[in-house]
């Protein structure tokens, strides 16, 4: 009796089971092993050098940004001094054009003009975007002042045409502080320059 209902049990218990295939001895019972169709995961698969593949470190990245500053450091300033002294280069030209006009003026009407706007360059301006400045020493006309040299005695006898320079300040003396970057003309020794370096 015992015997007959084991029997009966065990057959109802493996009827309702389902027979699962044997796998072959070189695949996985993992769904997600390596295998046609299937990929390693993310973290596990291997770079083109066989290493495995992960982002920078902060010790990295904190390498990275500190060789750019140094590159920056020395590069900023040079690339500053080139600016400056091609703007300085400009102004140089800018004044020379000038003063030929100037000359062309006074040789056809006698007298120096009052004013740039006179000779068609009134609108004209510095690399700093700031207007050339012009003194007519013989009656003190223009949007500028006379200029002084160390010894406080004037530049120019006939005309003083200059740029204010990098900081857009002047003041009479070429000695000042905020003359030295002026761009000046100075007619009687044939200098077109930085103020701080006549």
């Amino acid at each position: 009796m015992l015997l007959a209902r084991l029997q009966n049990h065990c057959g109802k218990t493996c009827a309702g089971s389902v027979a699962r295939p044997r796998l072959a001895p070189d695949q996985s019972a993992n769904p997600k092993a390596e295998g046609p169709g299937n990929s390693p995961p993310l973290a596990r698969r291997k770079g083109a050098y066989g290493v495995n593949s992960r982002g920078f470190t902060i010790v990295e990245l904190l390498i990275v940004v500190a060789v750019l500053m140094i590159i920056s450091a020395i590069a900023i300033p040079h690339l500053t001094s080139a600016l400056d002294a091609a703007r300085n280069a400009k102004a140089v030209g800018e004044i020379r054009t000038i003063e030929t006009d100037v000359l062309k003026y006074e040789s056809d009407n006698g007298a120096l003009p009052d004013n740039l706007g006179q000779i068609g360059d009134g609108a004209m301006v510095d690399p700093w975007k700031n207007p050339y400045q012009y003194h007519n020493n013989a009656d003190s006309q223009g949007n500028g002042v006379q200029r002084l040299d160390r010894f406080n005695v004037p530049l120019n006898a006939d005309y003083d045409l200059y740029s204010m320079g990098k900081d857009g300040l002047t003041s009479a003396p070429i000695t000042g502080a905020n003359s030295q970057d002026d761009i000046v003309r100075v007619g009687s020794a044939g200098y077109t320059g930085l103020a701080g370096e006549y």
